[in-house]
Formats: structure tokens, C-alpha cells, sequence
């Protein structure tokens, strides 16, 4: 379970309520955001709009209406917008006016964080990868060519925004905008203080003269902020950071509570939090420490009403706090509880005391995998395995990302020798890419990835050649790009510099070094070029029936299967295919730790045949993969405070689990006596 810190005047959670036709003024005090002149306590949660459907937007946006929030936020991602320079794309998932109006439509503010450095755990952080082909170009530092390019997409998001009346002023519902993100993380360690002051004092200087007519935002800025803007804090823990003026309000960005079971349980948050609003934001307040710095008392009062927060910061043990009307409160490790009347308490943070319910296969409806018909086509590696027909030809080893645009994971390096007859080698290639495939006259002879997701790596394997030519083609792959730190984008990839050589397995002396060989470069496969997924009708005939090969690397395969009846969510379940599945053996030996992909409901048609479309890298075996809906499961409630639970549980867990690493225990029929709770689900929570 996720540990919450809470320090309730330091914290200002995003939030707004319905903007109106006529339009929205948008400002802030040192206390909180201004809206039309009332002081707003604001909750915020993130929806990324390309990582869901248009016709999931309603619902998601629904759901966090329901759950309490009142804006949503979202990055705008550069690289999805424009994937080629000037070549832009706001369709479907990417039409980011009709997101904004869904979340207008729903009565909720919205705000809107162009970056457009994102991180966001997106490929290359949301920058085009394109960026590296312009001459003099610096990712996020004082040049020219960074920030020409950066000011066209921020002006053409904002001018779209504009255009369709989505800011606050015009009656539309964005609040706040964001320009960069986390700066200020990185830019004492980009070797250049000048240039990265100026750059980001650029930044805010460009974005205000956008003239949107709602505040700047920039996060995790806390080092030389530029005027005109309100930084703010990213992180678990924000409850001792402050911003840089005492005018501006302490905005708790991005509150990371991804590990935790959170809708019900912050959903009553919320619901307590908006209960004290005028308090909070209005009334005085003081700290006071109960005898030990860990634990501490917060109390706000305005006219004859009081609310208090007791903190406890101590990671193992519970405290008991007696508050000045003599009753004595028993506040959990590194927890605080809100008492909204200084007398009860009406949530805890430690405390679960919301439903949890668990995503279950929907009971009833047949699991769709023997109606899945299976062919398959081999991947065409027969073109790249010489060195004859490549894009260009270069005696280096060159960098994956900058050669090949990032317009695939794939990138050949492929050379050729001539020898005297027959003899033995070692192939060794130095490596920074993600995985590595070679092969020597058509065959495959060594694959190797980084582990543990160090991207440095050496590959030897044993290669014959004869006596004439002799071909070695290598194929790079990468998995997603780096997006984070300082100067991320200057990270190599591929087999840049090498060395690749042939040792004397005899001697393990260099007989040959290759890396100033003559290379030939090709980016992608071939069924990236023929657009194989898209299962176009002239390559229809390439598929193959009959016995489906499995554990076959650089396979095809494709399925027809029709769509699990009802209105659940659909899921894919990919067990048996190879690449992108890491497994693991502390827990659940011998199981992927990802198995099940949602497939929305809009990208299946209805009483048809429908088609999906696999690769296999690595060689896997897709007859086990299958489709089925998911839907929410019983659980029992009001489980996780002292005197709901079962104790006989409580008693047996204990003696079994506290103080080890595993344990086991068995369930009886005595856990339910006196717990409330005829699910015969039980619910355990721990704290490690």
C-alpha cells in the first residue's frame, strides 16, 4: 500500500467547478485559485486522451466526475500530433478539441499541459524524434532551432484551443495551462546554467504572450522561476515544499497514487475535503506538535468552527493524540486523519473504509479461443540478408535512433567480407540497443537483449564462414525510447562505434574488426513496409493455413474471431506469445506479469468476423491467446479498521504473516463469524 503524507493548508488539489457561456475569469491569491472571485479548494485527475478511445472519453470522464474531481487534466503529446515535421494528426484518438469538449460537456474544468516535453512515460518524452535532424538543434536549452520549433507547436495547439473557444475567458472550460515539465529537475545537470536559465525564463516569456487569459503553470520549477508563471510540485510527498512567492498558491500537480487502491478510498477524500472548503481556504490555521516532531496537529478556524488534521509521520508504530476537548484519538503509522469538526474523525488515510472491488471474467459467457482461426506468414528476411539494397551505405557504426527517425523499432547494420576457406569464429558486437539479432549468410546464429534494463551489452556467438563472400546482417531493435533526465535525447541506441569484429577462437585474438566496414542501412521489416497489420486484400493470399508453427521467431499470424457478446470490457489474453513478456518467479512462478490488454469495444464489430493482427519477435505460441470480457467482482466492504474485521482472520494472518517474507493460511469458516461479511471474499491488506 502506497503511504500518504497530508498537510492540509500546503496542499492545493486541482479542481473547479461547470465554466459558463459567458465565460470564466480565472485568477489566484497566496491561498488558492480564484474563480469569478471565490476562492476554490480544486481536484484534478489526469485523463491522456491518445491512451484511451473517443467513444471511451464520456465514461472515463464520468467516472472521475463520480469519483469526485472536478478537472481533468491532460499533456498534449508533440509526437503523436506530428509525427513527421509539419505533418499533423488530430484524428481520432488524437483530436484533442473534442476531448476538451467531452470534458465541457460533463460540467468539469479542464487543464491543459502543452509541455510539450511531457515524460509522461511516452516514447522520447513526447518530443518528435525528427528533432535531431534539424542542423544546431539543443532538446530543451537556449537555441534557436529547439525553440522555433517548440513556439509552432505550442502557437497551433493554442491557436486550435482558441479557435474552438475552449479557454476559460471565451466559455470553455480550460483553467490553467502548463508550459515544460520538470525542468527543474534536470537543469543543473545539463552542463550549461546560462543556457538553460534562459531557455526556461523563454519559455514563460513565449507562453504568456500566447495570451490564453488563464494562468501558467510550470511544475517542479523551484530553482530560478520565471515571473508570470505558478510553480508547482510533482511527487508522492508535497507537504513540505512551498512556492518560490508568497502570491501564488502552493498547486499539488501530480499526486502519484498509481499503486494504490484508490477510487473509493480518495473519492471519500474528496467528498470530506469539499465538506471543509470555506475552512480551509478562508480560516487561520496553526501547527502543533504532539511531544514528538512526527506528530502533528493542524487546526483551522473561521468564526466558530474549527477542523483539524492530525499527522503521524512514524512509519512503524500508531500514536494515541488527545485533542483540546480531552478525546484521544488513535492515529495509524504514517497516516493522518481528518477530523472535519475537531471532534470525529471522518477519514483516515491509512484506512481503507470504501468497497474494493477486483476485475473478474464475466460469468456465463464462453471465453473466445476455439473460435479463433489461426494463419500465419513468415516475416521476409530474405531481402535483408545481404548488403545490397539498403537505404545508404557509411564505413561507421551509426547511431539507431538518428538514422532511422524512429519510423521503426528496426534498424539493419549489414556488411560483407571476403574470406578463404572454411574456418571459425567468435562474432562480437558491442551494443547500445535493446535487442539484438544476427545472422551470418541467411542464418540466424545469436540473440541477445539488455537485462535488467541496462542498455549497454556485448553479444558473442559462433558464426562459420566459407570460402568466398560472406554476409552479416545485424538487426537492432529498440522497446520505446528514453524519456527522462538530463540530456535523455543524446542517449545512444544501436550499435553505435561497435565494435564489431570476428576473434580467433583459437588464440581469442581480433582475426577481423568490421566497424569501419563498409555498413548498408535499412530501417524496419519487411511486413512494416507492406503494412501487414492492415491485412490489406492483395496480401491476403500470403497467409498460410494448416498447422499454425509456434515458438517460430519473425512470425505473422492472424486470427478471425467474433466479439464476446454484452457490454463489458473486452480483454486479450496474450498468454503464450514471447516478446514483451517478463516473467517472474518470487510470486505466481511460471506467470507473465502482463497478460490481459483491453480492447476497446469500438474497435469491434458486432455479429461479423473480426481480425487481429500479431508479430511474434521472439517466437511464442499464439493458440493460446484468447478473448473474454471483464466485469466487477463482489467484495466486501468495511474491512480495514480495528473492530470490522474478523478477528479470528486478523488473529490467524498475524501469527502467520508478521515478521516473514511469505506465508500461508488457510481459510475456515470462522473468519466470517461476527466480520459482517456473507461474500466469502476476504480482503487482507499489509503494510511492508
Amino acid at each position: 500500500m502506497e503511504r500518504v503524507s497530508w498537510q492540509p493548508l500546503a496542499l492545493l488539489l486541482l479542481a473547479a467547478a461547470a465554466a459558463v457561456a459567458s465565460g470564466t475569469e480565472v485568477g489566484y491569491d497566496g491561498r488558492s485559485m480564484v474563480i469569478d472571485g471565490e476562492r476554490r479548494l480544486l481536484i484534478s485527475g489526469s485523463i491522456h486522451y491518445p491512451r484511451s478511445t473517443p467513444e471511451m472519453w464520456p465514461d472515463l470522464i464520468r467516472k472521475a466526475k463520480e469519483g469526485g474531481l472536478d478537472a481533468i487534466e491532460t499533456y498534449v503529446f508533440w509526437n503523436g500530433h506530428e509525427p513527421r515535421r509539419r505533418q499533423y494528426n488530430f484524428e481520432g484518438s488524437y483530436d484533442i478539441v473534442r476531448f476538451f469538449k467531452e470534458v465541457q460537456d460533463a460540467g468539469m474544468y479542464a487543464i491543459l499541459r502543452i509541455g510539450p516535453y511531457i515524460c509522461g512515460e511516452w516514447n522520447y518524452g513526447g518530443l518528435p524524434a525528427w528533432l535531431r535532424d534539424i542542423s544546431g538543434m539543443q532538446f530543451r536549452m537556449h537555441n534557436n532551432p529547439f525553440e522555433q520549433e517548440m513556439e509552432t507547436f505550442t502557437t497551433l495547439i493554442v491557436d486550435k484551443l482558441k479557435e474552438a473557444k475552449m479557454f476559460a475567458g471565451q466559455g470553455g472550460p480550460i483553467i490553467l495551462s502548463q508550459i515544460e515539465n520538470e525542468y527543474g529537475n534536470v537543469m543543473d545537470k545539463l552542463n550549461n546554467d546560462e543556457s538553460a536559465s534562459e531557455y526556461i525564463h523563454w519559455c514563460a516569456a513565449m507562453a504568456n504572450k500566447q495570451n490564453v487569459g488563464v494562468p501558467w503553470i510550470m511544475c517542479q520549477q523551484d530553482q530560478d522561476v520565471p515571473p508570470n508563471v505558478i510553480n508547482t510540485c510533482n511527487g508522492f510527498y508535497c507537504h513540505d515544499w512551498f512556492p518560490k512567492r508568497t502570491d501564488i498558491p502552493k498547486i499539488w500537480t501530480e499526486n502519484w497514487t498509481g499503486w494504490q487502491p484508490k477510487y473509493g478510498h480518495l473519492k471519500d477524500l474528496h467528498n470530506v475535503l469539499k465538506s471543509m472548503e470555506k475552512i480551509l481556504l478562508h480560516g487561520d490555521y496553526k501547527d502543533t506538535t504532539m511531544g514528538n516532531t512526527n506528530v502533528m496537529v493542524t487546526k483551522y478556524t473561521l468564526d466558530n468552527s474549527s477542523a483539524c488534521f492530525i499527522s503521524n509521520k512514524f512509519d512503524d508504530k500508531e500514536v494515541n493524540v488527545t485533542l483540546d476537548d480531552g478525546a484521544t484519538h488513535v492515529v495509524p503509522a504514517w497516516s493522518v486523519s481528518i477530523l472535519p469538526d475537531c471532534k470525529t474523525v471522518a477519514y483516515n488515510s491509512a484506512k481503507i473504509k470504501t468497497q474494493t472491488s477486483v476485475m473478474v471474467k464475466r460469468p456465463g459467457v464462453e471465453t473466445v479461443t476455439d473460435g479463433l482461426a489461426w494463419s500465419w506468414m513468415p516475416e521476409n528476411l530474405h531481402p535483408f540478408m545481404t548488403d545490397e539494397k539498403g537505404n545508404f551505405r557509411k564505413n561507421e557504426l551509426l547511431e539507431q535512433i538518428a538514422t532511422s527517425g524512429d519510423q521503426s523499432d528496426y534498424l539493419w547494420y549489414r556488411t560483407s567480407l571476403e574470406h578463404k576457406g572454411e574456418s571459425n569464429y567468435k562474432l562480437h558486437v558491442n551494443t547500445t540497443g535493446h535487442e539484438l539479432y544476427a545472422f551470418v549468410n541467411g542464418k540466424l546464429v545469436g540473440r541477445h537483449y539488455a537485462p535488467n534494463g541496462g542498455f549497454v551489452f556485448q553479444m558473442e556467438t559462433p558464426v562459420k564462414l566459407h570460402s568466398g563472400k560472406n554476409y552479416i546482417s545485424l538487426l537492432s531493435a529498440t522497446i520505446g525510447l528514453k524519456n527522462y533526465g538530463a540530456l535523455f535525447e543524446m542517449m545512444p541506441a544501436g550499435i553505435v562505434g561497435g565494435p564489431v569484429k570476428l576473434v580467433d577462437t583459437v588464440t581469442n585474438t581480433t582475426a577481423y574488426d568490421l566497424s569501419n566496414s563498409s555498413w548498408s542501412y535499412k530501417a524496419g521489416l519487411a511486413g512494416e513496409y507492406r503494412e501487414t497489420h492492415l491485412d490489406k486484400a492483395k496480401d491476403r493470399s500470403q497467409w498460410r493455413g494448416g498447422t499454425i508453427p509456434v515458438h517460430r521467431p519473425f512470425t505473422w499470424y492472424k486470427a478471425t474471431f467474433e466479439a464476446p457478446t454484452g457490454e463489458e470490457p473486452v480483454v486479450a489474453d496474450l498468454l503464450g506469445l514471447g516478446k514483451g513478456v517478463v516473467w517472474k518467479c518470487l510470486t505466481g512462478c511460471n506467470e507473465p506479469s502482463q497478460r490481459f490488454y483491453h480492447v476497446p469495444r469500438s474497435f469491434l464489430k458486432a455479429g461479423e468476423p473480426n481480425t487481429m493482427v500479431l508479430f511474434e519477435e521472439a517466437g511464442g505460441d499464439p493458440t493460446r491467446v484468447s478473448f473474454h470480457t471483464v466485469a466487477v467482482g463482489a467484495a466486501c466492504a468495511e474491512a480495514a479498521e480495528v473492530g470490522d474485521e474478523s478477528k479470528a482472520a486478523l488473529a490467524a494472518f498475524t501469527a502467520a504473516c508478521v515478521g516473514k517474507e511469505s506465508c500461508t493460511v488457510r481459510h475456515t469458516e470462522d473468519f466470517r463469524a461476527g466480520s459482517g461479511c456473507d461474500s466469502g471474499v476476504l480482503t487482507v491488506q499489509a503494510t511492508c
